[in-house]
């Protein structure tokens, strides 16, 4: 007996942008990373701040966002569930 089993992970994206906490203004060049992923995964935010990590797989994860001059934030626990 033979057969041939296909595997399909469920990923999503995580997009948004990043602004200072203060003047509101939208930060671009801030790094953000998927903390331990294998193969890594992460983006930086683009001229208007803007970025989007593409195929997450689904779970929690731990979010690492970086910028020169700001203190480093770490969001624990994100929650990525299966687009509907």
């Amino acid at each position: 007996m033979s057969g041939i089993i296909f595997s399909q992970v469920i990923t999503n994206t995580i997009r948004g942008w990043v602004t200072d906490k203060q003047s509101q203004f939208k930060i671009p060049g801030v790094k953000i990373s998927i903390k331990n992923s294998d193969p890594f995964m992460g983006a930086v935010t683009n001229f208007e701040g803007i970025c989007e990590i593409n195929k997450v797989p689904v779970g929690r994860v731990v979010l690492e966002i970086y910028a020169m001059g700001y203190e480093t934030v770490t969001i624990p626990n994100l929650e990525l569930k299966s687009g509907k």
